[in-house]
């Protein structure tokens, strides 16, 4: 379900990279489910006002010490993911975020959504905000994947409800690393692969070498998308106020390893994240 609703973003993403000789697309994700913190204690961190703690129920992520119908200003953070196809980080992706949770009128329980990357889990670039979809384009949506996934939609397909009582926002955006950025990376890519490593395509390797010479080399713009992480800045009280869920998507295309891969490397590296982390 989760692709099915990504569908709209991903084709005007493809669209805008055709450049690309894509020979991977690729998909990351991951869902919190609020109903308890065992299910997302391993996925992100939260917090709030010491004096209106916050509280698990069936209805979310919420606060009962908050008069009814008020709210308080708290936060979510996930963990960091990894990117990354075949041992390879991304250098452009698409991102889609799914909220569901109370929402009053135009107004959603998360305010805002800000995003951030990471080539090494200890340098990241600074938070950017991430764009809310309106009622029409989520309405447009809605008529495309109608059209086209008849047999598949899910709440798309719940004539009843209409859209403003979906209980649900979508923010989006795309992160991508400027050419300039890249160029020396690329250049310093180019010149391990002359020292003959065996296995000169693989970049974790490449990050090594480079990081042995320039041990500073990361503190400046990230020249690839490794991680990614979210934060998202909710309003929450008593029941039914509560953030239910969050459901991430994301997505990339990439040509640089096919074609350059053995059969044991292709056995080794089949659907392998990027794993580097700053020692």
């Amino acid at each position: 379900m989760r692709t099915i609703r990504l569908l709209g973003v991903l084709f005007l993403f493809v669209a805008s990279h055709l450049a690309v000789r894509a020979t991977i697309l690729a998909f990351v994700g991951e869902r919190l489910d609020f109903d308890s913190p065992d299910a997302v204690k391993d996925k992100a961190t939260w917090g709030g006002p010491t004096e209106h703690p916050l509280d698990f129920k069936a209805g979310g992520l919420g606060s009962e010490s908050v008069m009814e119908r008020g709210e308080i200003d708290a936060w979510v953070r996930t963990n960091p993911m990894a990117l990354g196809s075949w041992g390879q980080p991304w250098r452009f992706a698409g991102f889609s975020v799914e909220v569901q949770g109370f929402k009053d009128g135009q107004r959603s329980c998360v305010a805002r959504v800000f995003v951030r990357h990471s080539p090494d889990r200890k340098h990241w670039t600074t938070w950017s905000a991430m764009s809310l979809k309106t009622a029409e384009e989520l309405e447009a949506e809605r008529i495309v994947m109608k059209k086209n996934f008849k047999n598949s939609l899910g709440p798309f397909g719940d004539e009843s409800r209409p859209l403003d009582q979906w209980n649900k926002a979508v923010f989006h955006c795309s992160l991508e690393v400027p050419r300039t950025t890249r160029a020396s990376y690329e250049q310093l890519l180019e010149a391990f692969a002359k020292t003959k490593p065996p296995r000169p395509k693989f970049q974790e390797d490449a990050v090594r070498w480079i990081l042995a010479q320039y041990p500073h080399y990361f503190e400046n713009q990230p020249p690839f998308l490794g991680y990614v992480q979210f934060l998202f800045e909710i309003n929450v009280g008593q029941s039914p106020r509560r953030l239910k869920s969050v459901t991430i998507g994301g997505f990339s295309l990439s040509d640089e390893l096919m074609g350059h891969l053995t059969d044991a490397n292709r056995a080794e590296y089949e659907g392998k994240k990027w794993s580097f982390v700053a020692p």
